[in-house]
Formats: C-alpha cells, structure tokens, sequence
C-alpha cells in the first residue's frame, strides 16, 4: 500500500508541476497580455500567480491523499475477520438503528489503476438481521456507514461468531418483540436514549389504532430512573470552559457532543477532530467559517462520506474552542455526573449561567412532573406478524 501512494504522490507532483508550468509558458498568449502596456510587469504578476495556486494545489492534493491514507489505515487495523460490530442497518436524521454483525473480509480490486482508493475497497460484513450480508464500497455515504459502525463497535465484548445461531434465530423467527414509546412523543424524539426510531401508528389488541415511536430493533429497555433522569438532563457548558473536560475525554470511541451539529473528535495520532454535517443548512456556518476554517491543520475541511471534518492540533484547539464560545455560543453537553467533575473548574460568575436542558419543577407540581414522565417513558411490548 505505501508503495501504491508513494506513486500515486509522485503522479500528482509530476502532473501539477507539468500543469502550471504550462500556464506560466502560455502567459504571452493570454488576452491581458497583449493589453499590458507593461508587458515584462505583467508576466512577472501572472508568474507569481500561478506559483502561490501551485503551491496551494500541492498542499491540498497532499491533504487530501494523506486523509484518504489515514481512512484506509484506520479501516485496517480496526476491522479483521470475525470481528464483532454494530452495524446501521436504518440510519435517520438523528441517529440510525444497528444490528449486531461480524466482519467477513476487505476486497481489493488490484486490477484498477489506483486499488486503494475508497471505491475499490470493499467491506463485507454479515449481518444477524433479515438483510443477511451487506457489501460496502469506503466511498460516498456508504464510507459514513463504516465510521458509524467503528464508532458503535468500540466497547463491543461479546463473540457474535459463538452467538450467531442465537442472534440469527430472533431475526428468522416469525414474531419479534419490539418497543414503542407512547405519551408524549416529541419529547422521546429529543432524547438520546430513544434514537434512531421512527413514527408509526399500530393496532393494539382489542381494537383501536394509535401512534407511537417504534424504536430500533436492537434497542434493549433500561428502567434504572437515575439513568433515565440523568439521559434526560444534560446540562450546556460552554466549550472553552469545558476544555479541560473536551482533553481528557474527547476520543475516537467518545466524541463530545455540542448543543449545535459540530462534535469532537480525536484520531489516532491524538489529533482533534471537528465534524460536522456536509449539509449547508447544519454544518455550512462551521466549514465556510474562515476564521476557523484558518486555525485548522490544512486550513479546510475534508468531506467524509455525509460529514465534513477538519483537523485541529493540539497546541491549536485552546484557541478553537475560545473562538467556539465566544463568536459562535458552542456549548459542550454534559452529564450532570461528569459536570460534577469540572464545576469548581468553572469560575462561579459563569457557572451560574450553566443550566440544565430540563427546567426544574415547581415544588408543587413535582408529583404531577413525575407522574407525567413515568407515562412518556412508558414501554409497551409489540408483537410485529
């Protein structure tokens, strides 16, 4: 692999030099030529021109091919034969539903010119589910779906190859249990514990239709209240604050989430990671943002399959969070567990600005409050024919 990129480098090096030295022999053909009353002058102008885009062309086709590296390298050392993953069956806007799977192999095409590019590089993973196998190219959205699967697959400690006649069975069989929140669905859509479902209406027995929120075949109940309450109430830091926090915690396995579409990440040489959704709408504010465009590595942010991403250096990402907080208003969320870590790290004339995403309840109102959230969480069985 290193020698097929060390060609391909040398390729691109070649073909950019050939290119613009091409364009600096042709400035006496261009039309501004020949309307330069200082024609020496304008050369010399055209001439430092090209050699500033040259330079920048380098450095981006230099980036570009070191990303898709990384990617590659990252898919190899973390899939092998028969290793156990989650894998998005569904995805949504919000999340996506996973399904335990093992992965099979990596097909290389060598047969194409460049084999180690994302397209020619071919997941194969079996799935206990009714899709059964799944191939996936490292390219375009199916490259997302592999970076969702290694984010959901980290801490994975079962064998799914000694449990696959058990997994296997539930997805063969003719009747599945399934959850569906009832009450008050929007607020189930807002919570993290209930991602990646989706609206549905049903028929309950006895007659009758209502709706609820279908979630995720391999979601699995917990009615501990304390993680309920503590999913539910996740309180906004802002980013600079919490950076001593973002150091520590921040990985590959654990991104931080914001209360914005960006989240942080760490790749394997310890490097920050933002990413963002390539979507204008949601991510556009933070990739054509060029003052923290500027204080990336590369200065730009790569797509990566539906996400853009930019990496930031270590000595660098005091100064992005700063400018997170105080031109952007980026608030990290966390856990009222892990804010109880750094909350006499926070000056106190700020911390009072810290408030939790669920407001507190009138004392009066507390039971009804309760009562009210012990009937949105409620989980009723569903036999699916």
């Amino acid at each position: 692999m290193r020698k097929v990129f060390s060609v391909k480098e040398e390729n691109m090096v070649k073909d950019t030099d050939e290119y613009y030295q091409k364009k600096i022999a042709d400035i006496p053909t261009e039309k501004g030529y020949s309307e330069a009353s200082d024609k020496n002058a304008y050369i010399m102008l055209r001439t430092e021109e090209f050699e500033k885009a040259h330079k920048e062309r380098e450095s981006l086709n230099t980036e570009r091919l070191n990303y898709q590296r990384e990617f590659l390298l990252g898919a190899f050392r973390f899939f092998y034969p028969g290793r156990s993953v989650k894998f998005p069956t569904v995805t949504f806007e919000g999340g996506a539903s996973y399904a335990p799977a093992v992965f099979i192999k990596f097909d290389i095409d060598f047969r194409k010119e460049n084999p180690y590019a994302p397209s020619n590089v071919t997941l194969s993973f079996a799935i206990a589910s009714g899709m059964k196998r799944v191939d996936l190219p490292m390219s375009g959205e199916f490259g997302s779906k592999i970076v969702m699967c290694k984010g959901e697959s980290y801490s994975i400690t079962d064998n799914y190859v000694d449990q696959w006649e058990q997994l296997t069975r539930k997805s063969q069989a003719n009747r599945v249990t399934r959850y569906i929140v009832t009450g008050n669905v929007l607020q189930a859509l807002a919570q993290d514990t209930y991602k990646g479902g989706t609206l549905v209406s049903y028929t309950v027995q006895g007659g009758g239709i209502k709706k609820g929120y279908l979630l995720p075949d391999s979601w699995q109940p917990n009615f501990n209240r304390e993680n309920l309450k503590q999913e539910m109430t996740k309180i906004p830091v802002p980013v600079y604050l919490a950076r001593k926090f973002i150091r520590k915690y921040v990985s590959r396995n654990a991104p931080v989430l914001t209360d914005t579409p960006l989240s942080f990440l760490r790749d394997y040489d310890g490097e920050f990671q933002l990413v963002v959704p390539m979507s204008m709408t949601q991510g556009g504010k933070f990739y054509k943002n060029l003052p923290l465009v500027k204080m990336t590595v590369g200065e730009n942010f790569n797509k990566t399959g539906t996400f853009m991403m930019a990496v930031v250096a270590n000595d660098m990402i005091d100064n992005v969070l700063e400018y997170l907080q105080n031109e952007m208003k980026v608030n990290a969320m966390i856990t009222q567990d892990d804010f109880k870590e750094i909350k006499d790290e926070i000056p106190q004339s700020r911390t009072q600005e810290v408030r939790p995403e669920t407001p507190a309840a009138p004392e009066n109102n507390l039971l009804e409050l309760e009562l009210e959230l012990e009937a949105e969480a409620a989980l009723i069985l569903l036999q699916l024919n």
